[in-house]
């Protein structure tokens, strides 16, 4: 269920940010295409402009102290409604009268002198023109020009006014360019877009399936291996509770005579009971989660708290119990270090002949500490040697085979490894290695 939530809200997660993606690209395509189309009606204004001057320039250099040539108007408006995209040029009077022009002329007037007029497939310009000349251009008076005078005609009153339209289909088409363009660009965006998404999607799911099939395995390989504790531990309690049956039984059977053996029987019983518990005490610990609360560690002062607990126990056994040790501090749950070194320190007790001598030993680099305890007991044989770290496996009689399988859970918990070397008859050393450490004092 947690899985699936998970995958839901990743998938929620991918899905927004694609979106967020499509709606920015979205975004800068727009305005980028509005852009392209504000420039290229710029360049289409900038043409009606320009048609507009030399229209203007035309007529200035045709007139005659205000008269004009219908016949060369005519011709000056023809030529420049022939020109390319324009579609209508005009000379206009007071009222809006025409008084000369050439081509189709738009729907509608221009809104205004220098403002562009769009309309369907065209846009117009106006502009205001002084027409009223002081000169003859050339000059030369006379009868010449008198003969030519009927010629020229004065314009109607002003105020006077040239328009131009122009064709702006080229224009529309390569803003229709422009938006497939951008229409394709959005495509190929979008598609870019979702591939990513569907990979991310399909990497998250199958991250978080991951993630969720090693959790499932490794609670099934702990379930396992409770199974097999809950096992052993039913083995091994099975039999001191028979015989602790069986030692409540001759109690109950005994004669008066006999019960001068009711405390030895009932010593068994407690013995037997104890042995039990102890067994059940084990196996609690090995089956509940470990919680690490780490902090800065002395190894002096572990190795020293052991001494106090483990050294009359030492010498009643007559064994040398030494420590090698510096000023060193690990990071490490304190507890459940010294309860690691107490399981191997009694390990080497049982292994340990009268005589024989057990150290504690801190060794390697501060980044890369190893903590062994060495004795010169009975050793480990080749066989043995492969199994000790599993539950109820034991070299010696009186265990019951969850002190290493300890150890090697609480050090896995740390990040630690335990790394075991024996040889029978010459004894054996078990290492904690990977510990961090640093130079200094306990509080350090």
């Amino acid at each position: 269920m947690k899985v699936a939530m998970k995958i839901q809200r990743n998938d929620r997660l991918i899905a927004l940010v694609a979106f967020l993606g499509m709606v920015i690209s979205a975004f800068v395509l727009v305005f980028d295409y509005r852009g392209e189309v504000a420039d290229h009606r710029a360049v289409m204004v900038d043409r009606a402009q320009t048609t507009l001057d030399a229209l203007a320039a035309g007529l200035r250099a045709h007139g005659r102290m205000g008269r004009f040539r219908h016949e060369r108007l005519a011709l000056i408006f023809e030529e420049l409604a022939e020109t390319r995209d324009v579609r209508y040029v005009a000379l206009e009077g007071a009222g809006g009268q025409v008084i000369a022009s050439a081509g189709d002329p738009p729907e509608g007037e221009p809104d205004g002198n220098g403002v562009p007029h769009w309309t369907t497939g065209m846009v117009s310009l106006c502009q205001s023109l002084a027409l009223e000349l002081g000169g003859f251009g050339g000059g030369g008076g006379g009868r010449g020009w008198m003969s030519e005078q009927d010629a020229w005609e004065p314009l109607p009153a002003g105020p006077h006014v040239i328009v131009v339209a122009m064709d702006t289909g080229a224009m529309t088409d390569e803003i229709n360019q422009d938006r497939l363009r951008g229409g394709i660009a959005f495509g190929v965006v979008f598609l870019m877009i979702t591939s990513v998404s569907l990979v991310m999607a399909g990497w998250t799911r199958r991250r978080s399936l991951q993630t969720a099939l090693l959790v499932a395995e490794t609670a099934a390989s702990h379930q396992a291996q409770l199974t097999r504790l809950g096992a052993g531990l039913a083995h091994e309690t099975k039999n001191p509770l028979g015989i602790i049956r069986g030692q409540a039984q001759l109690i109950v059977d005994e004669s008066d005579e006999e019960k001068v053996h009711s405390r030895e029987r009932a010593q068994i019983i407690v013995d037997e009971i104890d042995r039990t518990v102890g067994q059940i005490d084990a196996f609690l610990k090995l089956a509940r989660p470990t919680e690490l609360h780490l902090e800065p560690v002395a190894i002096r002062d572990v190795f020293a708290s052991l001494e106090k607990v483990l050294g009359d126990e030492a010498r009643h056994l007559e064994l040398a119990l030494g420590f090698e040790v510096d000023d060193r501090v690990v990071m490490a749950d304190a507890d459940k270090l010294r309860r690691i070194l107490l399981n191997l320190v009694l390990n080497s007790f049982q292994a340990s002949e009268p005589g024989g001598h057990i150290a504690l030993v801190v060794e390697g680099t501060l980044d890369d500490t190893v903590l062994s305890v060495r004795d010169g007991g009975c050793g480990i044989g080749v066989d043995d040697l492969a199994h000790v770290l599993e539950p109820y496996y034991s070299g010696f009689q009186s265990g019951c085979g969850l002190g290493l399988a300890l150890v090697q859970q609480l050090a896995l918990a740390h990040g630690w490894t335990v790394r075991i070397e024996s040889e029978p008859g010459k004894g054996t050393t078990v290492s904690l290695c990977g510990l961090r450490c640093r130079a200094g004092d306990a509080d350090g």
